[in-house]
């Protein structure tokens, strides 16, 4: 069997490389693979840009007032992608104004055509394009471990004020009518006023999902139950629950009063700031005072029933702000969907990514 001779081989294998670096060759294939990865990398930038500016700007414009303006062109996004300049922004918005799009964008930038969604931004950097739709939320997501608050808001207790301003509401309120806009702008008659207490453990999910007929939980109830376990379902749990919310925002179920019942007419963004309950065997008026027991609680002046003392028999009674909530395109909550045009806007909306 013939030996190989390696120290020849290491000779042509050297005389090779002498000949390509001395015509040039193999410096032009180094420059071709690192021009490619700068093409590839500038390309990648392109489309996260692109994505971060769309995302940015559809929050903006989810949460401005009707009638406001929510974008330009050109958008400055330094602080989202430093090293950029600024990104061609259009869209549509039935209730803000966005800047339109004037041609639509090439084969291979944007995949789908959203001039058939409601609300949609197009951003493009570069030849990346990136598109985002947003609208109202058909469900939110509920904590059956009872962490969370488990109320629904009256519809009229969130149509839209002239200026975000501390409401008062009151359990299980009786209701009237009332009238005003939603957060689009739309007309809105409804009658649910305060709040009414629901079942995060319900396995119908009625009770924060769109168009559904929400069962009540009588807050006496509630009040009256020791037997239950903490949190689920009880006194103590509820105080708990309320407690551990306090000045962080949370989305919560909008109802109105039916022919039918009581229907989850949308969702809302509310932060809670105060509440005072009635006593209990074992909860005392202390602890069902955030005044009292929750340090970063906000002093407010009761009015009405609520500024009577606590008793057995006193009023359920919570304020707070209410505030538009977005969820962005990648902060989706599993199984949310955008609403039918048409639905009530109480101010809770979701983007969804299309292109």
């Amino acid at each position: 069997m013939p030996k190989l001779n390696y120290k020849k081989q290491d000779g042509a294998v050297a005389t090779l490389f002498a000949i390509l670096l001395g015509s040039g060759v193999l410096v032009s294939i180094v420059a071709m693979a690192v021009n490619a990865g700068h093409v590839a990398l500038r390309e990648q930038t392109d489309r996260d840009s692109a994505a971060a500016v769309a995302e940015a700007v559809a929050i903006v414009c989810a949460k401005s007032l009707p009638g406001g303006s929510c974008s330009g062109n050109p958008i400055d996004y330094s602080g989202l992608n430093p090293g950029q300049d600024s990104a061609d922004v259009c869209g549509y918005s039935k209730s803000v104004a966005v800047n339109p799009c004037t041609v639509e964008s090439q084969p291979g930038q944007c995949q789908t055509n959203s001039t058939t969604q409601g609300n949609w931004i197009r951003a493009t950097v570069g030849r990346a394009c990136s598109e985002v739709t947003w609208g109202i939320a058909d469900s939110i997501s509920v904590d059956t471990t009872g962490k969370q608050i488990p109320f629904a808001l009256g519809a009229c207790e969130a149509i839209l004020p002239a200026a975000p301003t501390k409401v008062q509401l009151i359990g299980q309120a009786s209701s009237a009518p009332c009238q005003g806009l939603d957060r689009s702008g739309a007309d809105l008659a409804a009658s649910g006023r305060g709040f009414i207490q629901f079942d995060p453990t319900s396995a119908s999910h009625a009770c924060w999902t769109l168009n559904s007929t929400c069962k009540p939980v009588a807050l006496e109830t509630t009040r009256n139950q020791s037997s239950l376990s903490n949190p689920v379902g009880s006194y103590s749990g509820l105080i708990a629950a309320l407690k551990s919310s306090i000045n962080h925002p949370v989305t919560l179920p909008v109802f109105d009063v039916k022919t039918s019942g009581t229907a989850i007419e949308g969702f809302a963004g509310f932060t809670l700031s105060a509440f005072k309950f009635p006593t209990s065997s074992k909860v005392s008026a202390c602890s069902a005072n955030s005044a009292c027991s929750v340090s970063s609680s906000a002093t407010h002046a009761w009015i009405g029933p609520c500024a009577a003392a606590q008793s057995a028999s006193s009023a359920f009674c919570i304020a707070g702000l209410f505030q538009p909530r977005v969820v962005g395109a990648y902060g989706q909550v599993p199984g949310v969907q955008i609403a039918p045009d048409g639905t009530t806007n109480f101010g809770y909306e979701v983007i969804r990514r299309v292109g």
